[in-house]
């Protein structure tokens, strides 16, 4: 297949998932007077510093994990509302779908 399809494939799948995705200001706008947002300081300019960490990284259970005091030095900043996925590109930890669709398809 041409390179140049597919780059172009690609493309059009991220844009339509762009397009038909919720986008920040949607996640943001209250629904009624009682809403409650969750959001993380980075990416939507919370007031929380959420953070994540893999299950089997941790010994403690949650009890303790959950008291204000508790250190969470090797964790790694959430996004939030988001998914772990969300979170692990905004950590540069995975490339976006699309940059590593784009880059395999390249490659080969």
């Amino acid at each position: 297949m041409n390179k140049k399809i597919i780059i172009a494939l690609a493309l059009l799948v991220g844009f339509s998932i762009k397009i038909n995705s919720q986008t920040k200001e949607h996640l943001c706008k209250p629904s009624s007077n009682l809403s409650v947002f969750l959001r993380s300081q980075k990416v939507y300019n919370g007031g929380v510093v959420w953070k994540m960490v893999k299950h089997g990284n941790v010994k403690e259970d949650g009890t303790v994990i959950s008291k204000n005091d508790y250190k969470t030095k090797n964790w790694l900043p959430a996004v939030v509302p988001g998914s772990v996925l969300n979170s692990l590109v905004e950590n540069k930890i995975y490339l976006s779908l699309i940059m590593e669709i784009i880059t395999e398809k390249v490659k080969n």
